[in-house]
Order: C-alpha cells, then structure tokens, then sequence
C-alpha cells in the first residue's frame, strides 16, 4: 500500500476502521443477546424449582395435580434459588405483558362492591392475569361482564357466588371451593391464591431505592406496585403466605423492613398453592363462635408446621374504614375444643401440646428484616418445617368427598344461579 496515492491510503484506511467497528457491534449485540437468553434461562430455572412450567406458566393437571393416592403427603419445598434484584415499579402499561399471570383473587362483600374490585383489577394493569371471584352475602351480584360463557368455555375474567347466611369463616371456605374446582376445570393450577375483605384500600409507601414512582402512594397505582411486588419477590422467597399489616402501625422507620410471622390479620392473604391443602379449610364451628377464632386456629396451625413462615412487607398496608357487627372475643378453652375437633384425627392428640401450645390473636412485629436476609430465613424455616403436616391433606379431601366434588358444586351452583356451567370430566 506504500505506492498508492496519500488520499486512496486514508480513504482505505476509514474503510478498514468501519468494518472493524461494525464487527464490535456485531459481537457485542450477540453477546448482549447470549446474555439476555441465559437470564431468561435462569428465570425459567427458577420457575420450575417452584414446580411451574418454563417462564412462570402453569402445568397441566396431568403433572401437577395427581391421583389422590399418590398425592405427597409432605410439602415440597424447592432449594434455594438466588435472589432476584429488589426492584418494584409501576411500569407495566401492557396486561398482556404482565408475568404473574393465574392468579387468583377471592373476595366476600356486599354484592354493590363487585364493580369496584372489578374496575380496580382493570385499572391496576391485571386483568388479564387474574381470575376475580366475587361471593356476595346480601343478594346476588349482577354484572354483564361476568359469568360470561362462549361455547361452554368462560370468556370473562370475574365470576360470582351468592353465598347468605353464610359467616366470614364459611364464606371463605366458600371461595376455597370455587378456586379449586376452577382449577379441576382448566386443568391448571393457580400460581397464588389471594384472599382479600371487600372493604380493604392499600397505601404504598414504597422507599426511594425500591422504586421509580413517588412515595406515599394510594389507589390505583398501589395495586399495580402489589403486584408487581408479588411478581418479584415471591419467587425469591417461597413463603408460605403473604399479608399486610394495618397502615395506623405504619411508620418511617421501619418502611424498609419485613417481617416473617405466623400471626397477621387474614383481611388479605396471598397463599402459596403449594399449601392451600395443608392449611385449609378454614375450622369448622358454630355461626355464633368468635369470627376471631378460625385465624387464631390458622396462626397456630402454620406456627407448628411452619413456623415463622409468612411474609409482612412494611412498605405496604392496608385501610379498612368500615367495620361490621360480627361475634368477637377469644376463649382459650373454646380454641382448645376446636383445634382438637378440626385436626385431633389427622394429625394425633399430641399435635398443639408443649411448647406450640394456642397461640394468642396476636400480629407479632420485628424484627424488621431487609428482602433478602427475609427470604433465607424463611427458607430456613421451610427446611426445617414438620413433615408430618402433609397428613392434613387428608383433611382437605375428607372435606371435598363431604360436598360432594366439583361436580356437585357445579350443580349446586346452577340451581342457584339459574346460569349453566362449563362441564369437563374432573377427578
């Protein structure tokens, strides 16, 4: 090239420069890709350690619902995973787009609020990720929306119980049913289970580090960050439950904290489904007992197999300004009566005496915990959790044989509801 004119060498020489250039961005795109797969590979990991489908998606019940006698009488806890980054926010604009899809989320009001919790769905971006089942106490819920069938399948997100005469107790109970033959129908389990009152309101108070909104946030845009925390997180912590805690207890001190408990008030649970069958259903007892009672039996019962195995994350609360007229108090002697008669024959007479004893209606705090020294310490307790709690699956399907399988409920659901229901062989 020493022979070629100055301005043919320079213009060579730029040529050269471009191409080589133009092999970096080449490389480092498919690096950038090859990196970006692996990421996604590992989430993929993650979700199949949970005992769910590649990216998050559900099994069929052909692998995650087996015949009853070959059911696993203890629970499969899945071994650390690590941590996922803490980051919450609000950025989903698209549902479809949204990664926790089939949840379900289980509430009992008055049937006027079916609307509100309708539209709060839609508003907070998850309508397409939920299923909403709405029991109402006082009459009917009518909603075009929902309830909807196209060719004996379901083309709605909402469906409605009506449910009078029915305690708060036995209404949840109610929405257990429903859930799980929902599930018997898809053939697919749902990921969590969410149990909310009618009359709860979320206040986020999200710190500056954890999110790209501001803080002190309310509405609808609190929903959309609890989920989004629910999409994060409980892959990471595999706990047992999560709940919240009353927002007057709120304070700016401890907005970072979490803190792992069996003891939180049951107004909004999201479950595992891992446990749904261990740890429901609720007691049975008399309509005049104390409401009180059946989540004092709860705290106790994950107290011995669990232990400390549910999640409080402090930068979430809840309001609930409207408080009904319902039987409360606590009878330790009454308590004991009950835990005897709901688990005495599957789990022995020995089950809550020593050092579990009854748990008092208690919301323990601290101590606060950062995200992810919460998780391990959750993990630990699930390793070291009572294997012999997976005999209270039987409980579970002594009750289902009681009314009669889904079969049965679907039919009774019929008759009340004058509407037909979407029929597949189940069980």
């Amino acid at each position: 090239m020493k022979n070629l004119p100055s301005s043919l060498h320079l213009l060579l020489l730029a040529m050269l420069y471009f191409v080589l250039q133009g092999d970096r961005k080449i490389l480092f795109s498919w690096e950038k890709r090859k990196k970006t797969n692996a990421q996604q590979e590992k989430r993929q990991g993650v979700g199949l350690s949970l005992g769910m489908g590649g990216g998050g998606d559900v099994q069929t019940a052909a692998t995650v619902a087996p015949q009853r006698q070959a059911e696993a009488l203890t629970p499969q806890t899945a071994p650390p995973q690590p941590l996922e980054e803490t980051v919450i926010t609000s950025a989903r604009t698209n549902a479809d787009q949204y990664s926790i899809s089939h949840l379900v989320v289980l509430v009992q009001g008055p049937a006027r609020m079916l609307g509100h919790w309708k539209q709060r769905l839609r508003d907070a971006g998850v309508e397409k990720s939920v299923l909403l089942v709405y029991a109402s106490f006082d009459k009917p819920a009518k909603d075009p929306e929902c309830d909807v069938l196209e060719n004996g399948q379901w083309s709605s997100f909402c469906r409605t119980l009506f449910i009078p005469d029915t305690t708060w107790t036995e209404g949840r109970n109610e929405l257990v049913k429903y859930a799980h033959c929902e599930e018997q129908i898809r053939e697919q389990e749902f990921r969590y289970w969410i149990f909310s009152d009618d009359d709860v309101e979320l206040e986020c108070h999200i710190p500056d580090d954890m999110a790209t909104t501001t803080n002190n946030l309310n509405g609808t845009v609190c929903w959309t960050l609890y989920f989004d925390f629910l999409d994060t997180q409980m892959l990471s912590s595999q706990a047992v439950f999560y709940a919240l805690r009353d927002a007057e207890r709120f304070s700016e001190e401890n907005q970072k904290g979490i803190i792992i408990t069996a003891e939180v008030d049951a107004i909004i649970n999201a479950f595992d489904r891992r446990y749904i069958k261990m740890l429901m259903p609720y007691v049975f007892m008399k309509k005049d007992d104390s409401w009180w009672m059946s989540q004092m039996m709860q705290f106790s019962l994950v107290h011995r197999c669990f232990g400390a195995a549910g999640i409080v994350p402090l930068f979430f609360n809840f309001v609930n300004d409207l408080h009904r007229d319902y039987p409360r108090g606590l009878e330790l002697e009454k308590a004991s009566l009950l835990l005897h008669q709901n688990y005495e024959q599957y789990m022995g007479v020995d089950f809550f005496r020593g050092k579990f004893g009854i748990y008092q209606y208690e919301h323990k705090e601290g101590p606060f915990l950062d995200v992810a020294t919460a998780a391990v310490q959750v993990r630990k307790q699930l390793e070291n959790s009572q294997a012999s709690c997976g005999n209270l699956t039987q409980r579970f399907h002594d009750w289902e044989d009681s009314w009669g399988t889904c079969i049965a409920f679907q039919q009774r659901l019929e008759e009340e509801q004058s509407h037909p229901l979407p029929r597949k062989p189940i069980r």
